[in-house]
């Protein structure tokens, strides 16, 4: 078949493209047929009135729909398949795979639907006074630190919804987690349009050697950002001083100056430097205080046979087996990661049981090969 991938890039690499790339991949590698229909983020600067553009197109965009018409009609794809829509393509696109009679999958990577921002998240605490048809709270509340591109967010949010773009134009919801799933069905998404399907990760391999440093230590690698709980984590790393925490990303400097000696900040790193710097980890932690969608490093820790702390929040504990390959503690509660950790850093035959039982759950459920037999059972049920 030929499925056509709707997607627009973020302004940085994110996340979310290399879930798109993989995606593509495993398609292909199955003999499948892509086309792609991309729009850029990191273009707005250079367009004419580039911000206008990314506020108005988001809501509504006549050009993009003549473009995206043409592409269709030029590829004849059996599927569309779409991920980001904002701001520069729109859902006002889908109708016409729908006049045409293509069906629509989604990926929701996000809670977008449901929340202006995407992420049930906003200074400092966990939000959803948005969801059911409340996007206004957003503006009062000035969620995105800009009224201008808060008002943005919201309309597009609510004319989505009020024309039900979404609703009576996509056949398949696919959510990361029963969880993301529970919310966004409580917030009006048909139920019997959804299906979870998590992200997947490739089989990683990694042979430690002489020259890498194995001194246990924590490990955490992403933004460094408060909804990222990098708080959390740098308290923990205080109640513990004998344990060395290494943490990986962008955002070091607005922390360097809280953290304790035994903290060590490795700065961004490449994938094959990160590799690295998980198989020499003796445990691997995420603190985030909001509702995270499904981390694609999770699976990657997994495969390499590392145990896990999580917070007990959001999809974590569907991902995350506690006792049996890591840990759950407390969202925001540095007291009990830290006692979490205490338990795994120095039993190194615990950690041994949780990575490989992690590697079997990695094998069993967010592999390449189960993710592409799952998508491609979801596209072969809507063409029949």
């Amino acid at each position: 078949m030929k499925i056509a991938v709707v997607h627009n890039e973020y302004k940085q690499f994110s996340g979310e493209e290399a879930v798109v790339a993989d995606m593509c991949r495993v398609l292909e590698e199955r003999g499948q047929l892509v086309c792609r229909f991309i729009r850029r983020s990191a273009d707005i600067p250079q367009m004419r009135f580039g911000k206008l553009k990314a506020f108005t197109q988001g809501i509504y965009n006549p050009f993009i729909k003549k473009d995206f018409r043409a592409f269709l009609l030029a590829e004849k794809p059996d599927i569309v398949h779409v991920h980001n829509l904002y701001p520069l393509i729109s859902p006002s696109i889908l109708p016409i795979c729908r006049k045409l009679g293509i069906p629509v999958v989604m990926t929701l990577h996000n809670y977008r639907l449901a929340c202006p921002g995407g992420v049930f998240y906003r200074h400092g605490m966990i939000c959803e006074e948005c969801a059911g048809g409340r996007e206004w709270r957003s503006i009062i509340h000035n969620c995105q630190n800009s009224r201008f591109k808060t008002l943005g967010y919201a309309l597009r949010n609510w004319s989505a919804r009020v024309l039900r773009l979404y609703h009576d134009n996509v056949d398949v919801f696919l959510a990361l987690t029963e969880f993301q799933k529970r919310k966004l069905k409580e917030y009006g998404l048909p139920e019997q349009r959804i299906v979870v399907l998590p992200n997947m990760t490739r089989e990683i391999e990694f042979h430690p050697s002489r020259e890498h440093d194995m001194v246990p230590y924590v490990a955490y690698a992403g933004r460094l950002c408060p909804e990222k709980g990098i708080d959390v984590i740098l308290d923990a790393a205080a109640r513990l001083p004998h344990v060395k925490f290494r943490l990986a990303g962008p955002g070091a400097e607005l922390y360097r100056e809280k953290a304790s000696p035994n903290v060590e900040f490795c700065g961004m790193l490449s994938k094959e430097e990160l590799i690295t710097f998980y198989g020499c980890c003796r445990l691997a932690i995420m603190a985030s205080v909001w509702y995270e969608g499904f981390p694609t490093v999770l699976p990657e820790l997994m495969c390499l046979r590392k145990p896990l702390i999580v917070p007990a929040l959001g999809g974590f504990p569907e991902i995350v087996r506690d006792g049996k390959t890591g840990l759950l503690f407390r969202a925001g509660d540095a007291a009990d990661l830290a006692k979490k950790i205490t338990t795994l850093i120095a039993n190194e035959v615990l950690c041994d049981t949780f990575g490989k039982e992690g590697h079997a759950v990695y094998r069993a459920c967010y592999s390449a090969e189960v993710y592409g037999n799952k998508l491609l059972e979801v596209y072969n049920r809507l063409l029949l």
